[in-house]
């Protein structure tokens, strides 16, 4: 049990380490946004907008984290 604990370990780690974060994806994101902000529009309420530094803080985060 402990030598196959091991092995998955030592399997796992140089993936880990070799991850990369996956791309942005700035259409995803609009197209997000436009969601949501219809089914706000259905429901009465205004519209969310970008903020550009909340998308830097926010993707810097996201690499600080992967």
């Amino acid at each position: 049990m402990r030598q196959t604990s091991i092995a998955l370990v030592l399997a796992l780690v140089p993936a880990a380490l070799f991850a990369q974060a996956p791309a942005m994806d700035g259409d995803g994101e609009a197209a997000m946004l436009a969601r949501i902000n219809a089914l706000r529009a259905e429901a009465g309420a205004p519209p969310l907008t970008r903020d550009e530094g909340l998308d830097a803080a926010a993707r810097a985060h996201s690499v600080d984290m992967a």
